[in-house]
């Protein structure tokens, strides 16, 4: 990863860093992997997004997830499953290389290769309890959402509501 442009979908989707390539390689297909992709496609990047399980948005509502993949389609980004990234290859001139393979992986199944100008990274979140564990001796805390653990808004909006009615 030291020769590699990369770079966190949670990074680029706050604006802390910025694509400057005409093509990016994501790799995650959760929200933020596809949230990412749809982002960069609307600005001209070519998008291929990999995920090693076959299931794509499965958190979101079947009718939002059917208009999400949809608009995807339109953009042209290239969503691929049973893909697993094995590592990043960079030679002398900066040109990044994605090796994988199919998932789950069969013996003597041909490596995958794909071309990487920005590599962009769209997985393992953890939960960040820093800021209750700090305040929770001098005030009544309640945790909802990322800090419980890393999932989707409706689910912090719906324990936000829980707490609220309970206090």
């Amino acid at each position: 990863m030291e020769k590699t442009r990369w770079m966190t979908a949670y990074d680029l989707l706050d604006g802390r860093v910025e694509v400057a390539t005409p093509s990016a390689f994501i790799v995650g297909a959760g929200t933020a992997g596809l949230e990412t992709a749809e982002y960069l496609a609307r600005r001209g990047v070519r998008c291929t997004v990999v995920k090693r399980r076959p299931e794509i948005a499965g958190k979101l509502d079947p009718l939002a997830r059917a208009l999400f993949l949809r608009r995807l389609e339109d953009l042209g980004v290239d969503v691929r499953t049973g893909v697993e990234v094995v590592r990043f290859e960079t030679d002398e001139e900066g040109k990044t290389t994605v090796i994988a393979r199919t998932y789950p992986h069969q013996e003597g199944a041909p490596e995958l290769r794909f071309p990487a100008e920005t590599v962009i990274i769209a997985l393992g979140l953890r939960a960040d309890h820093s800021l209750a564990d700090a305040l929770a001796d001098r005030y009544e805390v309640h945790m909802i959402g990322d800090c419980v653990e890393p999932r989707d808004a409706l689910d912090a909006v719906r324990e936000g509501f829980e707490v609220g009615l309970k206090l």
